[in-house]
């Protein structure tokens, strides 16, 4: 004989109608879990074609953006390219003819001027992500006196 016996019988009876509730209360769950189901197959139908759509946005952003930048970037490096061959031709041709002196002062001259330029462009550069980033959306509260 087993000690557990009185465990393994219910303690109550099984009556028609407890089993009919018992059933009723199955096929709604079924029903309702049936549903559930329907409603995250929309979701996912929903999620795909949203996913879909976003997909076709950046391929068309990323079939046109990028050409744009690459022509700049091109016209940018055409123009600096050319520059740097005509200065270089100017200094050629005047030391060609012994103004090396003028030749000097001309690349001192200009070297002053490009620095003093790219200082100026970086540090107003700088100075506007510093204010952005100490700016970011947070005021001050007003003090009232």
């Amino acid at each position: 004989m087993h000690p557990n016996t009185s465990a393994q019988t219910p303690d109550f009876d099984l009556t028609p109608e407890l089993l009919r509730d018992f059933i009723e209360v199955q096929k709604q769950k079924t029903v309702n879990d049936a549903k559930e189901l329907q409603l995250k197959e929309k979701q996912l139908e929903l999620n795909a074609k949203y996913a879909e759509r976003t997909l076709d946005h950046q391929v068309f952003y990323l079939s046109h953006q990028p050409a744009e930048n690459r022509k700049t970037l091109a016209k940018i490096g055409w123009i600096v390219g050319l520059l740097l061959v005509v200065v270089m031709g100017f200094l050629t041709t005047w030391i060609c003819l012994g103004k090396e002196q003028f030749a000097y002062k001309f690349l001192q001259g200009s070297g002053y001027i490009i620095t003093t330029a790219l200082g100026y462009w970086l540090g107003s550069k700088n100075k506007s992500i510093r204010n952005d980033k100490a700016n970011n959306g947070i005021n001050d509260a007003e003090v009232v006196g």
